[in-house]
């Protein structure tokens, strides 16, 4: 994630125009990665964790290994992440009318 998405986002709208779907597709795109980054972080980190080596030692199979232990601890930082994203979103809504172009005709909004 070296190139800023607004980067990518302003080179996909010179290259399609004011082309909503490919934009909306790239963004979530590039959102789905940071949550992948996000999750895959905090499983290696849980991984090596001593209760989760104490389920393994007690028999425990890896699906409830992961529901107990795994699950709960990527919970919060997930949920955290997609406020922030959903604040985000929020923000550059109300931001968006005449300066992209894109709410000309029909307008997306999450406004209300």
């Amino acid at each position: 994630m070296s190139m800023p998405g607004i980067v990518l986002l302003i080179a996909l709208y010179a290259r399609t125009g004011p082309n909503i779907f490919a934009a909306m597709s790239v963004f979530g795109l590039l959102i789905a990665l940071s949550f992948f980054r996000l999750v895959r972080s905090i499983v290696l980190g849980v991984r090596n964790e001593l209760y989760v080596d104490a389920a393994k030692v007690v028999g425990l199979s890896d699906l409830r290994i992961v529901g107990r232990h795994v699950l709960r601890a990527v919970r919060a930082p997930v949920i955290t992440q997609s406020a922030f994203v959903l604040v985000c979103v929020r923000l550059s809504g109300s931001t968006q009318d005449a300066r992209t172009g894109w709410s000309a005709g029909r307008a997306i909004s999450w406004r209300g």
